[in-house]
Order: C-alpha cells, then structure tokens, then sequence
C-alpha cells in the first residue's frame, strides 16, 4: 500500500462484467477505496451483489447523467473521506498491478494537476518513440489520471453540460488556466480503449485513410463528440482554434462510410453535433465581444 492517501473511482455504463472484474482486481489493492459510480446501467442488478470486499463503494445512479456528472460525483464522495488524489478509470480499462506505485516514484506536488501514465490501445497497438520518461503534456484522456482533489476543486470539476466526449480535455485545459501543471509518465503503460477500430480496406485507401487509426461510435457519441470538441476549442482558443477544428469535423464526415450501420443516422448526428458546436462559438463571441 502507498503512503499517498489515493480512492479509484470507476464510472460504469452496461459495463462487460468480465472486463469490469478484472479493472477493479487490478487496483483494489493499490488504493484505499474503490468507488464505483454507476450511471444507471441496464445490466445493474446481474453485477451489483458480486463485490464483497470492504474497500469496494457502489454507488448507483437511477439514470445515465454523464461522464462528467459521475466522475464528480465519486471525486466529492472521495474528498469526504479525506484523501488527497483520486485515480480516475474507465470501466474497460486495466492496470498493471503496480501501476499506482510507478507513478508515485516520480514523485507528487501542489502545482500537479494530474499524473498520468501511457495508455496502449488494446486494438491497435502503435508503436511510439519518446524522447523523455515523464512528459509534460496540454491534454491526456481522463483514464488512468492521479487526479489533484485540491486542483479538481479550484478549476470547479468536470463540466457536467457537456456529459461525455471531450469532457477530459475540458478539465485539462481549465487546469492549466489555472497554473496547473499535467504529466504523463511514458514508460508506465496500462491497456486501454478508445473505440471500435476500423480494419483497411480499398475504400479506406481511396479517401486518404490509408494507416490512419479510425474508431467507430454509435450516433450518440458521434453527436457529442462533434459538438464537444467545437465547444471546447470556443472556451480554450489558446490550445487549438475552433475553426480549424470545424474543418476537421467536416473533413472527418468521410469517415463515416467505413463504419458499421446505421450511416445515415451517424451522419445526420455528426452534422447536428457540429451544427450545435458553431451556433456555441458565435453565440460565445456575440456574448463577450470577442472579435
């Protein structure tokens, strides 16, 4: 056990039960407490009554509210028991067994906002260079992050509106607004995944996506994901403009054609996610005068 006092908090959704058991055989015993938070999973009842261990907390929200919602939900039950950084997880993702204790050799401060390891895509695994072991980053996915409760609470949390995608890089960038610093040890790993990947085909070559790691989302996510990223570049300029990340979206539209049914709907809501995104960036420059 480290000397650090450290809770997981798990956000779950319908969560594959076997994935799920060994995520939280993982890091039982790296930490104090794990707090599961369930967004109101379908697949509740079958899971619920299966944890028998004193450090395991299950929390059960009645209905999905988010990402966001959840994450700071499990956060302010972990500050109540006074500890002093949380390590935040995707239900799918699993540590190494000394994960935790990887981390915590490269030492923790006050300006810290998160520390973080390397995730490895358990569909692709890319191969990468890097130049230094701990890595000051502007932006790392939510999971796998030692997350400084005292900065979590200064920046005001996740933002619950934007209830899933981007919501990580959210919180990034309003931590080092606020001084924070973000690092991401490269030569600690732990297995994660971000999506479904699309396999190469001669159609993936023709539109210029020859190599290129594409994920496929349902309709939802797409719509979220579209819309999130534009409301957050609006809020963020400094660290990617908004209207390159427009062009991006709509560039990115030809992906669809290589995901799986329903391509139609994907569509339609990746236009509307990306329609809601500029009426937020004009709306936003309207309201403050930014020219």
């Amino acid at each position: 056990m480290n000397t650090y006092e450290i809770d997981a908090v798990i956000v779950t959704y319908n969560p594959d039960k076997k994935l799920l058991f060994e995520n939280i055989s993982a890091v039982q015993n790296q930490v104090n407490k794990v707090v599961i938070v369930d967004n109101g999973s379908d697949n509740f009842k079958s899971w619920e009554n299966e944890f028998n261990s004193t450090n395991i907390v299950l929390k059960h929200l009645n209905k999905n509210m988010g990402i966001a919602y959840a994450q700071n939900f499990g956060i302010k039950y972990a500050k109540h028991e006074n500890v002093s950084w949380v390590l935040t997880l995707d239900q799918d993702t699993v540590l190494p067994k000394s994960y935790v204790e990887e981390l915590l050799e490269t030492g923790l401060s006050d300006d810290i906002g998160i520390l973080s390891g390397r995730f490895v895509d358990r569909s692709f695994k890319m191969k990468e260079n890097f130049i230094d072991d701990i890595e000051k980053v502007k932006d790392i996915i939510s999971s796998g992050n030692l997350v400084n409760i005292r900065a979590w609470q200064k920046v005001g949390g996740f933002d619950n509106q934007l209830f899933i995608d981007y919501v990580d890089f959210d919180f990034n960038y309003k931590l080092q607004r606020a001084g924070y610093n973000i690092y991401r040890v490269n030569n600690v790993t732990y297995d994660h995944e971000i999506g479904e990947g699309v396999s190469e085909s001669r159609y993936k070559t023709f539109i210029g996506l020859k190599n290129k790691y594409i994920f496929d989302h349902s309709y939802i996510r797409l719509y979220y994901i579209n819309r999130n990223r534009i409301i957050v570049r609006s809020r963020y300029p400094e660290f990617g403009s908004p209207y390159k990340m427009i062009i991006r979206e709509i560039i990115n539209l030809r992906e669809i054609f290589l995901f799986k049914p329903s391509r139609l709907k994907k569509f339609i809501f990746s236009i509307k996610g990306i329609g809601e995104g500029i009426c937020y960036l004009l709306t936003r420059r309207f309201n403050h005068g930014i020219n």
